[in-house]
């Protein structure tokens, strides 16, 4: 029986040992048989679909590796596995994971690795290919078991009977013995109840996760009922303190913004930005409004002044400059902490009024990859978005930010 990946040279392989064209020879999607005789030899080949086919899907390349077991009936003396050495790759070093998913590990017995193509490759480049750690790797899963030969327009009669004379050598050791069919289905047998058994260990495991979700909720309500009952503070009154704190806290933030206002408009023009742009400053109105960093130049509209005439500024109709200057001295910095709603588990990070939630975000996943799961976050009971920064939320020195998940329904 021919194994191999889509495209292997499966199919000419099998018709250069029968010395025939018995075999299509195009991308086979279903597992053949084709019979002949070389040197007083009666021989049975069974070509089957390559692995990682992208014509059929896992259920129906099952099939077709069953029906290759009932074609060789009542099994085959050997598995010749068949690796292209002109276009190996990746994928096949994977391919024994298929062997073993299709047969079983038994099958291991009585696979043989074929290499074609030798004559594409030199001696060099040859020895490299069986010496590499991947290649070894495959081999040892067959005891080492290989045989070379070339493609099969340059493959002769006497390279065919080499590789017969390696098969026979193999079937002495496994005296005569052929994989079968029984061997198959113990295989199948042994899946199965690995996968029942996974199943009863996820339920066991669900049931475990439940019992304890119930259990952390029983103890957070019991400790929720010993806290009121120690203060003895009714729900009224806890609604009442977290009304006065939200006031005291928009109160504080009105304040804070008006601080931050006046003092970006007696700073604007500071001795700083004066003396780094002189040839500019001249031509600010004096009694021009402030808006950060930015002013008219053209004229105040709310003033009846005109501004000295400035000749760059001919043909604009509004004009505006901008004074860039460091105010990190003026970012203060301070720490809030990141709760995570799903585990518990609370993160500590220092953080700059004009951080965004997205710096916020990865400045957490950098202390904690596990957060990756609740990307979301909420502060004083409401979703954030990646682009607010903390200063537009009104964020607070010692603030807690919630992680959760978004429901997107069963």
């Amino acid at each position: 029986m021919l194994l191999g990946v889509t495209g292997a040279g499966k199919s000419p392989t099998a018709n250069a040992i029968l010395g025939q064209e018995a075999f299509t020879e195009s991308r086979t999607r279903a597992s053949e048989e084709q019979r002949g005789r070389v040197e007083n030899r009666n021989i049975s080949i069974i070509d089957t679909p390559g692995f990682f086919n992208t014509h059929l899907t896992d259920e129906e390349m099952k099939k077709q590796m069953i029906k290759s077991l009932y074609l060789s009936d009542p099994g085959p003396h050997v598995f010749l596995l068949v690796i292209n050495l002109e276009t190996f790759r990746e994928e096949q070093r994977n391919i024994v994971e298929k062997i073993q998913e299709n047969f079983g590990e038994k099958a291991f017995l009585f696979t043989m690795v074929l290499f074609i193509g030798r004559e594409k490759v030199s001696r060099r480049e040859f020895n490299q290919i069986i010496k590499s750690e991947a290649t070894q790797k495959i081999l040892n899963y067959f005891e080492g078991r290989f045989h070379a030969m070339n493609s099969s327009n340059e493959c002769g009669l006497n390279q065919i009977m080499k590789l017969l004379k390696s098969i026979d050598k193999m079937m002495k050791k496994n005296k005569g013995q052929n994989y079968s069919n029984e061997i198959y289905l113990k295989n199948q047998r042994k899946l199965k109840e690995h996968k029942r058994s996974l199943k009863k260990d996820d339920k066991r495991l669900n049931q475990e996760e439940d019992r304890m979700k119930q259990e952390q909720v029983r103890k957070g309500q019991e400790e929720k009922d010993a806290w009121k009952q120690k203060e003895g503070i009714n729900q009224e009154e806890i609604k009442n303190k977290i009304k006065e704190k939200i006031i005291k806290a928009d109160n504080e933030r009105k304040q804070e913004d008006e601080n931050k206002k006046k003092t970006e408009a007696n700073t604007i023009l500071d001795k700083e930005a004066t003396t780094a742009y002189a040839p500019v400053a001249q031509y600010f109105h004096p009694k021009s409004e402030v808006c950060g960093l930015r002013q008219c130049v053209q004229r105040d509209p709310k003033d009846t002044v005109p501004v000295p005439y400035y000749e760059p500024f001919k043909d604009t109709t509004h004009t505006v400059c901008c004074i860039q200057r460091s105010f990190a001295s003026s970012l203060k910095r301070f720490s809030v902490s990141v709760f995570n709603g799903s585990n518990g588990i609370k993160v500590s990070v220092t953080v700059c009024r004009t951080d965004t939630i997205g710096k916020l975000q990865q400045t957490v996943l950098q202390l904690r990859p596990d957060f990756i799961e609740c990307g979301n976050l909420a502060y004083n009971g409401k979703p954030v978005q990646l682009h607010q920064t903390l200063s537009e939320l009104q964020v607070k020195p010692g603030a807690v930010f919630i992680t959760y998940q978004k429901c997107h329904g069963v």
